[in-house]
């Protein structure tokens, strides 16, 4: 699990998202909800929901599934050599 989500972090880190997207979109793939989106980060909730929209733009999707399967395709796609940095690193 460790292993996972520093390479989804990785992934992250190769969108063109501003620091607060990317920790918006981390939360989306363990957390379903705005609101606790919004709880955690310490935000107004349409706050979150206009990152979300702008994340959606910059991906190029229409829904958090469709989000969530590009970070999915994505983190497949990666290169093994990933996985033992990062595990070397831990």
């Amino acid at each position: 699990m460790v292993i996972v989500h520093y390479k989804l972090k990785a992934v992250i880190d190769t969108l063109d998202l501003s620091v607060r997207q990317a920790e918006i979109i981390e939360r989306l793939v363990y957390t379903a909800s705005t609101y606790h989106i919004a709880r955690e980060l310490s935000i107004a909730v349409p706050t979150v929901r206009a990152h979300i929209r702008n994340i959606f733009l910059k991906c190029n999707v229409n829904s958090r599934s469709e989000l969530l399967s590009i970070l999915i395709l994505r983190l497949l796609e990666s290169p093994p050599e990933l996985t033992s940095q990062v595990a070397y690193h831990i």
